[in-house]
C-alpha cells in the first residue's frame, strides 16, 4: 500500500462497500471511548461513528488495524438475554434503545443489524484476502504499511454513520 491519504479512501471503501448511509449495530451500555483523544489521535481514523453512541469503526495508520466497537456478532435475542439477566439482578438497566418494537420488552427483539454485520465482515475478509501475499514471509512490517495524515476532518465521509441499539 502506498502512503499517502487516498490509501485511506480505498481502505474505506472497501469495508464500507454495500452499506447504507446508516446502519444499526448493537452496543453495550458498558463500553466508552475518549472520542477527544481518538480523534487527536493522528494515527487513527473514525470510519463510521454515531452521536449516541460515539465511534463504531476505527483505522489504524497501518491498514491492517481495524478496530469495531460494537457487537455485531450478537443474534436476535442476545441483547434481550443480557437485558433480562440485569433486570434479574435487580439492576435496573435501561430497555436498549431502538431493539423492541415500542420499546416493549414484551416484544419480540427487531434484528436490524445483521445485514450491515454481514456486509462489513464480508468486505472484511475481502480486504484480508486482496492485501495478504500468497507468500507471508513477503508482508511488510507494519509500520511499513502504514499512511500518514496531517488532518482526519478532510478524510471524513459525513454521509456514514452507525446507530446503536
Amino acid at each position: 500500500m502506498s502512503g499517502d491519504i487516498s490509501t485511506a479512501f480505498c481502505i474505506v471503501k472497501m469495508l464500507m462497500r454495500g452499506m447504507d448511509d446508516e446502519f444499526f449495530v448493537p452496543q453495550s451500555r458498558y463500553t466508552g471511548v475518549d472520542e477527544e483523544a481518538l480523534r487527536s489521535n493522528k494515527e487513527l481514523y473514525v470510519v463510521a461513528d454515531s452521536e449516541e453512541c460515539g465511534s463504531y469503526l476505527i483505522l489504524a495508520c497501518s491498514s491492517r488495524q481495524i478496530f469495531v466497537t460494537g457487537h455485531s456478532e450478537y443474534d436476535r435475542y442476545d441483547l434481550d438475554k443480557e437485558y433480562k439477566r440485569d433486570l434479574g439482578k435487580g439492576l435496573n438497566p435501561d430497555i436498549p434503545v431502538n431493539y423492541y418494537p415500542d420499546n416493549d420488552p414484551e416484544k419480540t427483539p427487531i434484528l436490524s443489524w445483521r445485514s450491515g454485520s454481514n456486509c462489513i465482515y464480508s468486505n472484511w475478509l475481502n480486504f484480508v484476502y486482496q492485501e495478504t501475499p500468497f507468500v507471508l514471509e513477503e508482508m511488510r512490517p507494519v509500520g511499513e504499511d502504514s499512511y500518514l495524515r496531517e488532518d482526519h476532518s478532510s478524510e471524513r465521509d459525513s454521509t456514514i454513520s452507525s446507530r446503536r441499539n
